[in-house]
C-alpha cells in the first residue's frame, strides 16, 4: 500500500520506484505511477438549469481536476444555444432559445484532462415558454346539433385553459390538462346568437394569453331541397342558394347538421310529381340521414347512366321515394348497401333498374339490416347468367318486407328475391310475375338463409326449377299461398 502523506508531495501522476531487499539476495525494483485523486476531473456545477424561449439565459459548468479538465457535450440543445469549453475547466451554456413550444433538453456533460476515468454528467436544460393559444378565434355550432372545437395552445410547462365567459345553455368548456380544451355540446334550441368568449392560458411563465373568442349558434340546420337539378360534386360548403339533393347528402354525410339529420323537400315546387335527374354520379351515403319525400313523392332517376344510391355506412331511411332508371355496372342497380350499412324504406317504389351483377333493384352485401314497408320493387332486371336477385339480393344480415308488393323483376336465381345466408322474412306480401332463368322464379335461398313467409302470396312466377321457391335451406310459412308458378324443369311452386 502506498499512502502520501503529504499531499503537496503529489501533483497529478508521479512515478513511484520500489525497491524491494532480503538480506543477501538480489533486490527487486518496480515502478508504479500514482495519481492525486484530487487531480482527477470533477463537474462540480448542477444537473440542470432553465431558460426562458427567446430570452437571452446563461449559465456556467464548473469542474475540479489538474490539469484543466476539456469539457464537451453530447446531445441537442434548442436552436440558439451553445456550448462553449472555456479551456479554464469551465464551459458556458448561453443564448436565446428559439423553440415556440418549449420543453426539456438533456445533454451529457464530460470532462477530461487525461487522467483516468473521465467525468461525465446528465444534465437538463429545461425552456420555459410563456402561454401561446394557437387555434382559431372563432367556431359556429347550430342550435339542436351537436358541435366540437379543439382550443390549441403552445407552452411549457404546459398551459391551463379557462373562461369565466357565459356560454349557450348545453355547451361547456373543458380544460382537458394537456394544452387543450374542448368547447363541445349541443346548444339548446332558441339560443341563437353570438356569444363572446374570453379563453385564458397560464402557466406560470411570463404573462397569460387571453383570447377574445367568438361561438355563434346558428339556426337549426335545416336540409331542405329546393331544386330539381343536380350538382357534382356536391360538397357541404355548397350548401346555399340552390339547395339540390346532392348537396344536402354532402352536408349530412359531412355530420355537421348532427347525428340523425334529415332531409325534405320544399314546397311549392314538391307539392306535384317531380323527378330529379343525376347527371352520371350516383349519390354516396356514409352517415345517418333520413330522406323523406313529399307527399306526392319524388322521383330520383339515373338517366340509366349508373346507380342511384351507394350506402356505405349508417342508418338511413327512406320514405316516399321512387328509385328508377338507374344501370348498374356491378352490384345493386338502384341501391347498393355495403360496409355496416342499414335501410328502412317506407312508402318507396324502386323499379326499372338494371344491374350488371347482382340485386338490380337492391343489393344488400352488408351485415346491416335491409326493411321495406309498403313498398313496390318491380321490373328490375339483373345481367348474364349466374346473376341473382333481380329485385332485391342479400348477402347477409336481415331483410324484412312487409306489406309490399314484389312483381316483374327477373335474375338468373330468384327474379323477385335471392339471398346468400341471413335471414330474410316476408310478411303480407304479394310476390308475382316475376322469373328467373335458372332457379327461384319468385325467391332463391342458398347457403346458410332463412326464409320465412307469413300471410303472404307467391303466385305467377316461372323459372327452370321451383318456379315459385327454390329453398336450399330451412323455409317456414304461415298462412302463405305458394300456387300457379310454372317451370320448364321440375318443381313449380317450391323445389
Amino acid at each position: 500500500t502506498v499512502t502520501a502523506v503529504d499531499d503537496a508531495i503529489l501533483d497529478g501522476t508521479q512515478t513511484v520506484t520500489i525497491t524491494a531487499s532480503a538480506g543477501g539476495f538480489i533486490d527487486g525494483t518496480d515502478a508504479i505511477d500514482v495519481t492525486d485523486d484530487e487531480a482527477l476531473p470533477t463537474i462540480t456545477s448542477a444537473t440542470g438549469a432553465t431558460f426562458t424561449a427567446f430570452v437571452p439565459g446563461s449559465f456556467t459548468v464548473t469542474t475540479t481536476g489538474s490539469p484543466f479538465p476539456a469539457l464537451i457535450r453530447t446531445g441537442a440543445l434548442p436552436s440558439g444555444v451553445s456550448f462553449t469549453d472555456n479551456h479554464d475547466g469551465t464551459a458556458t451554456i448561453s443564448g436565446s432559445p428559439i423553440t415556440p413550444t418549449g420543453g426539456t433538453f438533456p445533454i451529457t456533460i464530460t470532462a477530461n484532462n487525461g487522467l483516468v476515468p473521465n467525468a461525465t454528467q446528465s444534465f437538463t436544460l429545461t425552456v420555459n415558454r410563456s402561454p401561446v393559444i394557437t387555434s382559431t378565434n372563432q367556431t359556429t355550432f347550430p342550435a339542436g346539433s351537436p358541435g366540437n372545437f379543439t382550443v390549441t395552445t403552445q407552452g411549457f410547462p404546459v398551459p391551463a385553459l379557462s373562461t369565466m365567459s357565459s356560454l349557450p345553455a348545453g355547451v361547456t368548456f373543458l380544460d382537458n390538462g394537456n394544452g387543450t380544451a374542448t368547447l363541445s355540446g349541443t346548444p339548446t334550441l332558441g339560443t341563437q346568437g353570438v356569444y363572446p368568449v374570453s379563453i385564458t392560458a397560464s402557466n406560470g411563465v411570463g404573462s397569460d394569453a387571453t383570447q377574445s373568442f367568438t361561438l355563434t349558434v346558428l339556426d337549426p340546420v335545416n336540409l331542405v331541397v329546393d331544386t330539381i337539378s343536380d350538382s357534382t360534386p356536391g360538397t357541404a360548403t355548397d350548401y346555399d342558394g340552390a339547395n339540390t339533393l346532392r348537396e344536402a347528402i354532402a352536408y349530412a354525410n359531412s355530420g355537421i347538421a348532427g347525428a340523425n339529420p334529415v332531409i325534405t323537400f320544399a314546397s311549392p315546387l314538391f307539392d306535384t310529381a317531380q323527378t330529379i335527374t343525376l347527371n352520371g354520379a350516383e349519390l354516396g351515403i356514409h352517415h345517418n340521414v333520413t330522406i323523406t319525400g313529399p307527399t306526392v313523392g319524388v322521383t330520383i332517376s339515373a338517366n340509366n347512366t349508373g346507380r342511384v344510391f351507394q350506402i356505405s355506412s349508417g342508418s338511413v331511411s327512406m320514405n316516399g321515394l321512387t328509385i328508377t332508371d338507374a344501370a348498374g355496372g356491378g352490384n345493386g342497380g338502384g341501391i347498393n348497401m355495403d360496409g355496416s350499412s342499414s335501410l328502412t324504406m317506407n312508402g318507396c317504389i324502386i323499379t326499372g333498374n338494371t344491374a350488371a351483377n347482382v340485386g338490380a333493384g337492391i343489393c344488400k352485401a352488408s351485415a346491416g339490416s335491409l326493411v321495406l314497408n309498403r313498398c313496390t320493387i318491380s321490373d328490375n332486371t339483373t345481367g348474364a347468367i349466374g346473376r341473382n336477385g333481380g329485385g332485391v339480393y342479400s348477402s347477409g344480415g336481415s331483410v324484412l318486407i312487409t306489406h309490399s308488393t314484389i312483381s316483374g323483376n327477373s335474375g338468373s336465381f330468384g327474379g323477385g328475391v335471392s339471398a346468400e345466408g341471413g335471414s330474410v322474412t316476408l310478411i303480407n306480401c304479394t310476390v308475382f310475375d316475376n322469373a328467373a332463368q335458372v332457379d327461384g322464379g319468385a325467391i332463391y335461398t342458398n347457403g346458410s338463409t332463412s326464409l320465412t313467409l307469413n300471410h303472404s302470396t307467391i303466385s305467377g312466377n316461372s323459372g327452370v326449377f321451383g318456379g315459385g321457391i327454390r329453398c336450399f335451406t330451412n323455409a317456414l310459412l304461415h298462412h302463405t299461398i305458394v300456387a300457379g308458378n310454372t317451370v320448364s324443369g321440375g318443381g313449380p311452386d317450391i323445389q
